[in-house]
């Protein structure tokens, strides 16, 4: 570089300006040989041809001297420029690029990552705003459905109690515990459990683990009629809703489905003949292979066939006279 040879360039100046302008130089010695032609006509091409030598020598002894005037030895100048160079030399090998182009549009790429990285603070920001405002409109929601909820708990306790009774179960209580948490979910932020006793002086727990299966087919139906009465759902489905009941229980059961199918429609699966002889429509399902596959038949039954049918739920495969009988009673109550 420029920098680093300002003392050889000196130099090879200096000599030259020695060799041109000197008085024994090649600027004087040309001069001299032109003179002498300059006597011969005959040399007259010659004596051109050296006097434009002599002024092409002449400008590159003044451009000469113009670079050396503008030389300057600057040792401080020359290690900034050299340390510059071992910079771009080492992000070029750390960054594996080969042009300082490279280098520069990598270090437009990082500008532009920082800029965007500035700006998180800031958009963090908003998002947190945004989500503490929705966490208040989700807050008020929640806390508006549980004062709906309580309200309704105690005619909710008094109607269940009610048709527990009237299903055999005098000292039933039934009860809604509520426990708001701080943990929503699609039904608000309380934690809901059904709490239950089936007999007088028991003390009421989760009905999960107090109920037994025909305590639980009962409670169930209580809250099914209820929901029936409130809400628009025009069909509904009991797959042996009457698990775990028998005798007058199951009679008073199918009462009550019967009560419910006059305002909304009701499928009922079972297997007690007190609760078949209150359908309005009998279905028989019966269950065959087929070419090795199990295929399920349904069959509406006319009067006869239920006759047989709650006859069978009497009394086995082997139908008996009382079973006829009890089942004609059955369907005509």
């Amino acid at each position: 570089s420029l920098l680093e040879n300002v003392d050889g360039i000196a130099n090879v100046i200096s000599e030259s300006e020695q060799l041109l302008g000197s008085e024994q130089g090649v600027f004087s010695e040309l001069v001299a040989i032109k003179k002498s032609l300059q006597e011969f006509d005959s040399f007259d091409d010659l004596s051109e041809r050296i006097e434009s030598v002599l002024i092409e020598l002449n400008d590159i002894n003044a451009e000469l001297l113009d670079i050396n005037s503008k030389l300057e030895s600057d040792p401080q100048q020359l290690q900034v420029c050299n340390n510059r160079l071992d910079t771009l030399n080492n992000l070029l090998q750390k960054h594996r690029k080969q042009f300082i182009v490279e280098l520069i549009d990598l270090k437009d790429e990082i500008e532009q990552t920082i800029q965007i990285s500035s700006s998180f603070d800031e958009q963090i920001l908003v998002k947190k705003d945004a989500i503490e405002k929705q966490y208040k409109v989700l807050k008020d929601s929640a806390d508006i459905l549980d004062v709906s909820r309580r309200k309704v708990l105690p005619k909710l306790k008094s109607k269940i109690e009610k048709h527990l009774k009237n299903l055999g179960m005098p000292y039933a209580q039934f009860e809604v515990s509520l426990y708001k948490t701080d943990n929503f979910h699609q039904f608000g932020n309380t934690t809901i459990t059904f709490l239950f006793s089936a007999n007088k002086g028991s003390a009421m727990q989760a009905v999960s683990k107090v109920a037994s299966g025909g305590e639980l087919s009962r409670l169930m139906l209580a809250i099914k009629y209820l929901t029936a009465e409130s809400s628009k759902v025009n069909a509904l489905v009991f797959d042996e809703i009457d698990t775990g009941v028998s005798g007058e229980i199951a009679s008073l059961m199918g009462d009550m489905m019967r009560e419910i199918s006059s305002k909304n429609q009701l499928i009922a699966i079972s297997h007690l003949p007190q609760i078949a002889s209150k359908a309005k429509v009998h279905l028989k399902v019966v269950k065959k292979v087929k070419s090795g596959t199990t295929i399920s038949d349904v069959k509406v039954l006319n009067n006869e066939q239920r006759v047989e049918e709650i006859a069978k739920l009497l009394s086995g495969k082997e139908i008996t006279n009382a079973a006829f009988e009890n089942a004609k009673v059955l369907l005509n109550q």
